[in-house]
């Protein structure tokens, strides 16, 4: 069986540096630990553009 989950991209700040790097989230639904992985920027506006498309698509079809 699959196991629903969560995915988030998130920024964080490095203390050192002050610099902005973009984070992936993986929360699960159930019985596994969070996960939270250094992505590329790229891969980051990638993630970001299809969350974009795949909502503006809900929002047309009325799904909430």
């Amino acid at each position: 069986m699959l196991e629903i989950t969560h995915h988030a991209v998130i920024q964080y700040r490095l203390p050192t540096t002050g610099e902005i790097v973009p984070l992936l989230q993986i929360a699960p639904s159930k019985n596994d630990a969070e996960r939270v992985l250094l992505v590329s920027p790229e891969l980051a506006d990638v993630l970001a553009t299809i969350t974009a498309a795949h909502a503006t698509r809900r929002r047309a079809l009325g799904i909430p």
